[in-house]
């Protein structure tokens, strides 16, 4: 590597620019971290949450379901004793209740495709993400060295020049 000379005035752009580099890798350690945090809230609000409501809805529904079943069909065993053949209303409720079962079926479904999206999403992401963060964590401080390895060059090229008088 030949070693030319350079017209340099002042190691402030040089400065400047480790100032950067910090702020750089700073900013890229925050964003990890808040990309990290916000995954493993939403992790937690879809499987320590969501799917444990939806379950639990699905049961209740189906109990339900159970309930109006049984008085439907008690109904029907009370209007041959008693003569009265309309179960109308229990029928509505059956129908009310499997509905709300379907419902409940339905978002646990969308919660567990919900849950294995993610997955996939976090593993995909995980790779680049992990990347930077090694990347960050061996390069800057090379770098910040070198900057000051440079920093400390131009200060005694700076000090070694001759005074120019006029």
């Amino acid at each position: 590597m030949g070693h030319g000379s350079a017209d340099i005035e002042s190691a402030d752009v040089v400065k400047e620019f480790r100032i950067r580099v910090v702020e750089f890798d700073l900013r890229c350690r925050n964003a990890l971290l808040g990309v990290d945090a916000e995954v493993k809230r939403t992790v937690d609000w879809l499987r320590n949450q969501q799917l444990p409501n939806c379950e639990r809805q699905v049961r209740k529904c189906e109990e339900a379901v159970n309930r109006a079943m049984s008085e439907y069909l008690d109904a029907g065993w009370r209007s041959s004793y008693t003569g009265k053949t309309s179960r109308v209303e229990e029928m509505k409720a059956l129908h009310r209740a499997k509905r709300r079962k379907e419902e409940a079926e339905t978002k646990l479904a969308a919660v567990r495709h919900w849950t294995n999206v993610l997955d996939q999403t976090i593993g995909k992401m995980s790779a680049p993400c992990n990347a930077l963060g090694i990347l960050l964590d061996h390069m800057t401080p090379r770098a910040l060295a070198r900057l000051d390895k440079m920093l400390d060059n131009l200060e005694e090229y700076f000090r070694a020049k001759p005074q120019e008088s006029t």
